[in-house]
């Protein structure tokens, strides 16, 4: 390890210098220097290379202060920085918008102590508390909500640099609205009352204009109100500096839908604009319940100029752009901005947002003081468009502010999002000149698929290192752990010893709650929507999906029964892309709908894509007294039940020349049952069948009995067992101690028999229902024969999908592997800090 060390410290300047220019994040950048005492020296005499260009960091309120979360550098958990912030005071302050060059607006005082503040030199200038009243009036203290500036930041009188705002300037809490306007360096605004009250046809009233939003554009500040029309200011300085604001109002023909339908037209709760390539547009946040899409929906439109409008008619109008163009938007109120797409590699098209929906409400500034600040993320277009919480999501309430973006650019102008379009990026090729024993070393520690696919498109060099064209198809990976989490899935690599990282993933929105059930190779997982209900094949990397059926009918002699099935582990016969096949399902099904959900379980199969209700295949399906189903799988042609009885009922499907399936019962595998005793402390709580180097294997997971444990709840995996399907070699023979009457008939039929195995053989067997996988330890350096698994349902009780989702928990927290090739076996438990879930057990996830 010494030695190890010593080599990695020994890294040449110029590589180091590479490495570094290789860091997008600046965050980053300043941690190399903590790495060793070699990289600091090294780093200190080296001139910096330049950062390229930068995105908006989310500024979250946590409780020792603000954190920041970089998209540039992954969004994970390592990208939440939390920096030294200048000041003390900056730590439970409001935060109301931010202005290029990490300038930030904030309330000192919660609703006082207007300020803003840069978050990297520490300059500050005050702002105006007061607002003046006409007439001669007192004073009157205001609110600021949202607010920008003309220009950055300056008190000189030649820079003449103004701001405009949003405020709360009324004794009364739920008063509208009003704007206001200063010079840099004065603590009294002027505020205005715009004439020409609109007619709304909504109500049939003349209505106070409300504004949502305000941007400086074409030096004027434009603010949107809530009827969507447009206020242009224009702030000039007049006789003894005195600050005047001409205002003009931009009319728009009144659109009720705004491009949606009638019945699916979302409820508008914020309205932005931003400017995008010398145009201003307006982007739409609406809430949306119609079922299928997400909770939030955005909307892009540009401003349409009709001179030939009739007289009295608004000669403006929103018209609903269909897609970004390139383009990535990140909206907040006086602070939203874009982004050129081909300036950031890697990066998609998209809307990225704050959970701003409190940003307004004086109520929670004055009274309640709480803040949500776990709606963050990105909205991608598509059919249909879905949400992904790209941000890390360990944020959910604070006490003094919501969420705003921290902007780059100031005084680097390449990363001023205006000066982007024609950016250089950093030239990468001295990293070709790295020396052999150098790329090995990187690669070692490296263990991980998905940074391996990173490292490999920093350029040629490293591309050709760790894709070589010549070297023989690697390994298939190792499964990821999908774990559940308040804002929807993540992934845990076992290859970074279970530490959870984001991947490359949007994941779609009504998957985000849903309960797991099983996967497939591809990227394929089975999810029920509604716990118990709406079952889908989902392919977490492409969003490509198959709707699965959620009624069954079966025959009866003298009629038909429907009934609706609960989905509890499924299993395909081939990939689901596979062309020119027929993929066939077969799923363990319960069509209880109560606490009692153990049986009696149902086999039921049809073909991929049919949601028409499936067919079970006969009378025998109905009755309470057929054996518990344990798992599924798909085995040389043949679908395989796993029983308690630890039998195997046999299943070939047969598909007809008209595209009709048949399902043909091969019967029932009876096995030897006296061979197979568990420990007399232990219980066998869970069975799975694995294929392993083309045999079958039965894998039995042993907890203790359960009075050594208070309640199921509390019942942890102890040990596993083994067991490889053989053919009796004689019949066998009766056993009258074993017990009764049905034993010895199921003996004297038994042909099989399970045989145990001692040693592994060199395999990895993870276990899940209808999933579970073997691997080569050859293959994968560093690992060892064992048995890994995830929470199991059976465990704890399957009855929890069916209780109320306020009251519903799955455990999440017997996770792990079992060491086999240990000289005594032992348990080795993953994640001990992942909680419980409402909506889902893990999951292993198949790439």
């Amino acid at each position: 390890m010494e030695e190890e060390s010593r080599n990695w410290d020994e890294l040449p300047a110029y590589v180091l210098y590479e490495i570094t220019s290789h860091l997008p994040c600046n965050a980053d950048r300043v941690r190399t220097r903590v790495v060793s005492k070699s990289w600091r020296s090294s780093l200190r005499h080296l001139e910096a290379p330049p950062l390229p260009p930068q995105l908006p960091w989310l500024l979250r309120p946590s409780a020792v202060g603000p954190t920041f979360c970089c998209l540039i550098s992954g969004a994970d958990e390592h990208s939440v920085h939390r920096l030294r912030v200048p000041g003390d005071d900056l730590r439970a302050a409001r935060y109301f918008g931010s202005y290029d060059g990490g300038w930030l607006f904030l309330a000192f005082g919660r609703h006082f102590g207007h300020t803003i503040v840069n978050l990297r030199t520490g300059a500050r200038f005050r702002l105006p508390d007061i607002i003046p009243r006409p007439m001669g009036l007192d004073d009157f203290p205001m609110i600021m909500l949202a607010a920008t500036l003309s220009s950055p930041p300056s008190d000189r009188a030649e820079d003449r640099c103004f701001g405009a705002a949003i405020i709360h300037s009324s004794p009364f809490i739920t008063d509208s609205r009003d704007i206001a306007f200063w010079r840099m360096g004065d603590f009294r605004t002027t505020s205005i009352i715009p004439a020409d009250e609109p007619f709304d046809v909504v109500s049939g009233k003349f209505v106070k204009e409300e504004m949502e939003d305000v941007i400086y554009y074409n030096e004027a500040f434009y603010f949107l109100s809530k009827l969507r029309n447009i206020l242009v200011c224009r702030p000039a300085l007049q006789q003894g500096d005195h600050l005047r604001v001409h205002d003009e109002w931009m009319r728009f023909v009144p659109q009720d839908d705004l491009g949606y339908y009638r019945y699916h037209r979302p409820v508008s709760i914020a309205r932005y604009l931003v400017e995008s390539r010398g145009q201003l547009l307006m982007v739409l946040k609406g809430k949306c319940s119609v079922p299928g899409l997400p909770q939030l929906l955005f909307s892009v439109f540009r401003i349409t100029h009709d001179p030939q409008a009739p007289a009295g008619a608004p000669p403006f109008s929103w018209t609903m752009m269909p897609a970004l163009d390139g383009r990535m938007l990140f909206v907040g109120h006086g602070c939203s901005r874009s982004y050129e797409l081909a300036v950031f590699p890697g990066f998609k098209e998209g809307i990225y947002f704050l959970d701003d929906l409190q940003f307004y409400d004086v109520r929670r500034i004055i009274q309640y003081q709480e803040y949500l600040c776990f709606d963050n993320g990105k909205y991608t277009w598509g059919m249909p468009p879905y949400i992904s919480r790209c941000f890390w999501p360990d944020q959910v309430m604070s006490n003094y502010s919501s969420p705003v973006w921290l902007l780059p650019g100031g005084e680097d102008t390449g990363n001023n999002a205006e000066a982007q379009i024609d950016a250089p990026l950093p030239a990468l090729d001295r990293l070709t000149a790295l020396p052999d024993d150098i790329l090995p070393l990187i690669n070692d520690r490296i263990p991980c698929l998905v940074h391996r696919r990173r490292l490999a498109r920093v350029c040629t060099a490293l591309r050709n290192f760790f894709n070589p064209q010549h070297d023989a198809a690697p390994p298939a990976p190792l499964p990821w752990i999908l774990l559940p989490r308040p804002a929807g899935p993540s992934f845990s690599c076992v290859l970074r010893g279970c530490a959870t990282h984001e991947l490359d993933l949007d994941v779609p929105a009504d998957a985000r709650a849903a309960r797991c059930f099983g996967a497939y190779e591809g990227g394929w997982v089975f999810l029920a929507v509604g716990q118990t209900g709406f079952h889908v094949l989902v392919n977490l990397r492409t969003h490509h999906r198959v709707y699965l059926p959620d009624i069954a009918h079966y025959g009866i002699t003298r009629r038909r029964c429907y009934m609706g099935i609960t989905m509890l582990a499924a299993a395909l016969s081939s990939q689901p892309e596979k062309e020119h096949c027929v993929v066939v399902v077969a799923a363990i099904c319960s069509m209880m709908r109560g606490v009692e959900a153990r049986g009696p379980y149902l086999r039921a199969f049809w073909r991929l894509g049919n949601v028409a209700p499936v067919e079970l295949d006969s009378e025998e399906d109905t009755d309470a007294a057929m054996p518990y189903l344990e798992d599924v799988i798909h085995h040389d042609g043949v679908f395989y039940f796993l029983t308690d009885e630890e039998d195997l009922l046999m299943f070939a499907p047969v598909v007809h020349e008209d595209g009709e399936l048949e399902i043909e019962s091969m019967g029932t595998r009876r096995f030897l049952h006296e061979e197979r005793q568990y420990d007399g402390e232990a219980t066998a709580r869970a069975r799975y069948l694995v294929e392993s180097l083309g045999q079958l294997l039965m894998v039995v997971r042993i907890t203790p009995r359960q009075g050594q444990a208070q309640i199921d709840a509390e019942l942890m995996t102890s040990a596993f067992r083994v067991f490889q399907m053989v053919q009796a070699e004689a019949p066998a023979p009766i056993n009258d101690n074993a017990g009764g009457e049905n034993d010895k008939i199921a003996d004297a039929d038994a042909q099989y028999t399970w045989n145990e195995l001692h040693e592994m053989g060199g395999q990895m067997l993870f276990v899940g229902r209808g999933c579970s996988r073997s691997y080569n330890v050859a293959n994968y350096p560093g690992f060892r024969p064992g048995v890994y698994f995830l929470d199991d349902e059976r465990i704890y009780g399957e009855e929890t999908m069916f209780e109320h989702r306020y009251t519903r928990q799955y455990p999440c927290r017997d996770i792990g592997k079992w060491l086999s090739s240990e000289p005594i076996p032992s348990i080795d438990n993953f994640l001990p800090e992942q909680g419980p879930s409402s909506y889902s057990p893990p999951a292993w996830f198949l790439n």
